[in-house]
């Protein structure tokens, strides 16, 4: 709405962009419907048989519009069908996460790119693979899979082995990925560990650790406008 205001007054200072002006809005507006139809086309695929007591909920209410905003400034399908399902998952379990928390994940899903979000996907698949053992600490285990993880990055986002490591630092921002310090032997850094951060985020969004793979493949699916 902030953007709206602000056109229309740079409008009214600048005549030759009254001309355009209808044709600009009426861009933004079908943008802004578009992004809403995605949402609400994913949200009715989830099929959650919402009754009438639900939506006039206050819960309801708030969690809605804090989603909408997001949705409205998100211009990726695949991002906006992610906050239709956790969404969707807040209404599945009752309303009761508190709405702080919600929004938090909220947040994560808006600042995380798709990329960043299919490597945390891609690592926390590696590690599914190879569970801690009892005679491993965090940095051994990690030697049973890093080298093919770091290939797999490579060969299906692209990421070289410095943009690999520096694209995990920044991931550490969230939360949901912690680097390894410490004195190693022959060890000098660029290796970490998923945390429970990211699996109560995938359980938000209904993202079960089997479905993982399927989930980071549909990312890159976009239907026609």
């Amino acid at each position: 709405m902030q953007l709206y205001y602000s056109w229309c007054k740079l409008t009214k200072l600048i005549l030759p962009l009254s001309v355009v002006e209808a044709g600009i809005l009426g861009t933004y507006a079908w943008f802004q419907n578009r992004r809403l139809q995605v949402f609400a086309d994913e949200f009715i695929s989830l099929k959650l048989g919402i009754s009438e007591d639900d939506a006039k909920r206050k819960e309801f209410f708030d969690a809605y519009t804090s989603t909408a905003q997001h949705v409205l400034s998100e211009s990726r399908d695949a991002k906006i069908r992610l906050f239709a399902r956790l969404f969707g998952e807040f209404i599945r379990g009752g309303c009761i996460t508190p709405i702080d928390r919600y929004e938090e994940h909220l947040q994560l899903l808006d600042e995380v790119s798709e990329r960043e979000f299919k490597l945390l996907l891609l690592l926390a698949r590696h590690e599914g693979k190879h569970p801690m053992q009892r005679s491993d600490n965090r940095l051994t285990r990690t030697n049973y899979f890093w080298a093919e993880f770091a290939s797999d990055a490579q060969r299906e986002l692209g990421l070289e082995e410095d943009n690999l490591e520096s694209m995990l630092a920044r991931l550490t921002r969230t939360g949901m990925y912690q680097e390894i310090t410490g004195a190693y032997f022959d060890y000098t850094g660029g290796r970490g560990y998923m945390t429970s951060s990211f699996e109560e985020f995938l359980c938000a969004l209904g993202i079960s650790p089997d479905a993982q793979a399927a989930h980071s493949s549909a990312l890159d699916t976009e239907p026609e406008a």
